[in-house]
């Protein structure tokens, strides 16, 4: 144990004092202020046709976390996806080669220092949505489940499985680093868009990222109280296509078991792609 808390400290360290770390943090801290536009922005984030949230806690936790664990999907692999070399370019890597740590405890601890570092700035991401809702937010109580559940549940499983898969990955291709990113980017692109275009709630178990359950609870909610028409949910930074936002009261989501056990289920994705990089890595 004394060794793989030696490795994920050394290692987190490293990459937080990194300016590649530095450049990323304050980049998702200026991102993270866009996350939550004010009404009178000609840009939403998450909206359901013309619908968009009023800025109470359940829907800046909503949006932020489903924000957050999107982007970080794509800006977090990118920025952890290169432990493993930079071990091998530093010679960390042959000196620990030469101790008694199994491949197992040596790729648990790259990818809990990879988990560490997406979740730093997770934790910053946060603290800022909670800073808008202090200066943008409305007039109703603050619900801590409503806020902060969608990161425990969505956004910090989504990064584990982030630092896991940056592992696995880099132990497949190896050297061939271009091909690594190229392939991962196609990927990304690739399970968000048939996800997320999906209309069956059947192939929520394989949303990785845990946000179709929180926007189609969205999108039924506005649905279900305007009947007038279909409206599909939109995520991103969607600028302009409607002439006027309209608002609606969103209370938050209800978390059942199933999703809470899809959560815990993900997660033991990112120990088995850690198992399986073990058994190939050399």
């Amino acid at each position: 144990m004394t060794s793989l808390t030696s490795i994920i400290k050394a290692d987190y360290l490293q990459r937080t004092r990194s300016y590649a770390f530095l450049v990323t943090l304050l980049g998702s801290v200026a991102m993270s202020y866009f996350f939550l536009p004010t009404a009178t922005d000609n840009y939403s984030t998450v909206r359901v046709g013309e619908y968009v949230g009023e800025n109470n806690s359940a829907w800046v936790g909503h949006v932020t976390a489903i924000m957050s664990s999107t982007f970080l999907w794509l800006i977090g692999f990118y920025l952890v996806n290169n432990g493993i070399k930079r071990d091998t370019d530093t010679g960390v890597g042959q000196i620990i080669a030469t101790t008694s740590v199994t491949n197992f405890k040596y790729l648990l601890a790259k990818a809990l220092s990879n988990f560490l570092v997406l979740l730093t700035i997770v934790i910053i991401v946060m603290a800022m949505a909670l800073g808008l809702l202090v200066f943008r937010g409305t007039n109703y109580p603050f619900s801590f489940s409503q806020f902060f559940l969608p990161y425990l549940l969505a956004t910090i499983p989504s990064v584990f499985v982030v630092g896991s898969l940056a592992i696995f990955m880099e132990v497949i291709f190896g050297k061939y680093t271009t091909l690594l990113n190229i392939a991962f980017f196609f990927m990304f692109g690739i399970t968000v868009g048939n996800i997320n275009a999906s209309q069956a709630t059947s192939l929520n178990w394989l949303d990785v990222m845990g946000t179709k359950t929180l926007t189609d609870g969205i999108s039924n909610l506005v649905n279900s109280t305007h009947a007038d028409a279909k409206r599909q949910v939109s995520v991103g930074f969607i600028i302009g296509g409607i002439s006027k936002k309209k608002f609606f009261l969103f209370k938050g989501s209800e978390f059942s078991s199933g999703y809470i056990l899809m959560r815990v289920m993900w997660i033991g994705v990112g120990f088995l792609l850690i198992f399986i990089s073990s058994k190939l890595f050399h």
